[in-house]
């Protein structure tokens, strides 16, 4: 029985003690995970309920954000984190992490399209404008698949590659569950290149059939570079196909 005691005071204790840890942790973990590429600043709170700043290399983006971890779930292995509105933090949903699979309820989040820069690992990287807004009911990722549903709008969007900016207006990607994959329609207008077509995420492939439509506006050099990507189409714009496999 004392042993007993003594178990369940030393779980009281640890408990205690992890939920006083600071938020500022988390920021190690963070930079961690992401090679350095996104922190966490301005952290308050504790690290299972907290606030604070996402920022990107040399403060480039910023995202403010607020969660609750579940502790049952990490005594389960895994990681659940509640992110609440709160303050300036818009972003809200739940987002679980069990081994290599990722899965979001109710997931809103509006961040800046430079935080999708952070992600990119070719070289040279473009620099991206404007703001991505994602509300997804349901999402599953891991190795071998995603699924789920989702609504992507990338309002007043910008790219710049190579010193040359090109104008996107506004983008949709809108993907619901077709036949064991995702399908994602997508749509641009407003901008220097229109966007019509799909993609689709099936087990361990992912694949684009789109066609690229220029206006008036778009600059030469990218017209060149868009003319590069694919054959011509009737309405003067270029189909553009992709498939990619990974692993």
């Amino acid at each position: 029985m004392r042993a007993l005691v003594a178990l369940v005071a030393l779980l009281v204790l640890a408990l205690a003690f992890a939920a006083l840890t600071p938020a500022t942790l988390v920021d190690a973990r963070i930079a961690a995970t992401t090679a350095g590429q996104v922190r966490l600043a301005a952290a308050e709170g504790t690290v299972w309920s907290g606030h604070g700043l996402l920022w990107g290399p040399g403060g480039a983006w910023q995202l403010p954000v607020a969660w609750r971890l579940d502790p049952l779930e990490l005594l389960r292995g895994g990681l659940r984190v509640q992110l609440v509105p709160a303050g300036d933090a818009s972003a809200r949903g739940v987002v679980q992490v069990r081994e290599d699979a990722v899965n979001a309820e109710n997931l809103h989040v509006a961040l800046p399209a430079a935080a999708l820069t952070s992600a990119w690992t070719g070289a040279p990287a473009p620099q991206l404008a404007g703001t991505v807004t994602v509300d997804a009911p349901t999402l599953h990722a891991d190795r071998t698949r995603v699924d789920g549903s989702f609504r992507a709008r990338w309002t007043t969007a910008r790219v710049v590659y190579a010193g040359v900016l090109l104008d996107l207006g506004n983008v949709e990607a809108n993907g619901q569950p077709q036949g064991g994959a995702l399908d994602i329609a997508l749509h641009g207008e407003g901008g220097d290149v229109g966007i019509d077509g799909h993609a689709r995420v099936e087990g361990n492939v992912a694949s684009v059939d789109a066609t690229l439509v220029p206006a008036p506006t778009l600059p030469p050099a990218m017209a060149m570079l868009l003319r590069a990507l694919g054959p011509a189409t009737a309405d003067g714009g270029v189909r553009v196909t992709w498939r990619q496999a990974w692993r």
